[in-house]
C-alpha cells in the first residue's frame, strides 16, 4: 500500500515530465543544429521565436530560417524607399541598394522557399546570393561617411548566413545518408 500510495504523489510529477519532455526533444534540434552555424545564438533566437520550429525536421527549420530573412529584407526596402524621399544626396546609392533588395525579395527568397524539399541546391543557392545582395548594399553605400543602412544589411547578412549554414546542414545530412 505504501508503494501505491508513493506512486499516487509522484504521479502528477510523472504528467509533467511526460509533457515536457517532446518539446525538449525539439528544442534539441534547434540547438543542436544552431550550434553547428556561425552565429548559434541568432539561429536559437529566431527559430525558437516560431512555434513551427518545435515539431520542425532541419528542413523546417531552414524554412523558418529563410522567411526570417524575408522579414528582414521586407523591413530593410521599406527602410530604402523612406531615405530615398528624405535624402536626394543618398539615392544613387540606396537606388542600387534597392535593386539588391528586390532581388532578394523576388528571385533568391521564393527560389530558396520552392525549392527547398525538391531540390535544397537551388535553396543553398538562393540564400547564397541574399548574403551577397547585402553585402552589394552596404558596399554601394561604403562611398559614405556612415552607412544609414549598416545595421540593417548586417542583420540581412547574418540572417541570410545563418539559412545558409542550416540548408548546408540539412545538404550534409542528404549526401552522408544517402
Amino acid at each position: 500500500m505504501r508503494s501505491f500510495t508513493s506512486f499516487m504523489l509522484l504521479f502528477p510529477y510523472a504528467l509533467v515530465v511526460l509533457t515536457i519532455v517532446p518539446p525538449l526533444i525539439s528544442c534539441d534540434l534547434i540547438s543542436e543544429t544552431c550550434d553547428q552555424t556561425p552565429n548559434d545564438r541568432l539561429c536559437v533566437k529566431i527559430l525558437r521565436k516560431d512555434n513551427r520550429s518545435l515539431d520542425a525536421d532541419v528542413a523546417g527549420l531552414a524554412l523558418v530560417a529563410v522567411e526570417a530573412v524575408r522579414d528582414k529584407a521586407n523591413s530593410t526596402l521599406q527602410s530604402i524607399k523612406e531615405l530615398k524621399r528624405s535624402n536626394l544626396t543618398l539615392a544613387n546609392a540606396l537606388m542600387e541598394c534597392q535593386e539588391n533588395y528586390y532581388v532578394i525579395l523576388r528571385i533568391d527568397v521564393p527560389k530558396a522557399v520552392g525549392s527547398m524539399r525538391e531540390n535544397p541546391r537551388l535553396a543553398e543557392h538562393g540564400m547564397a546570393d541574399a548574403v551577397i545582395e547585402a553585402q552589394g548594399c552596404e558596399a554601394s553605400l561604403n562611398k559614405l561617411e556612415q552607412s544609414p543602412l549598416a545595421d540593417v544589411n548586417a542583420a540581412v547578412y547574418d540572417l541570410s548566413v545563418v539559412a545558409l549554414s542550416i540548408i548546408r546542414i540539412m545538404l550534409h545530412r542528404i549526401y552522408t545518408v544517402n
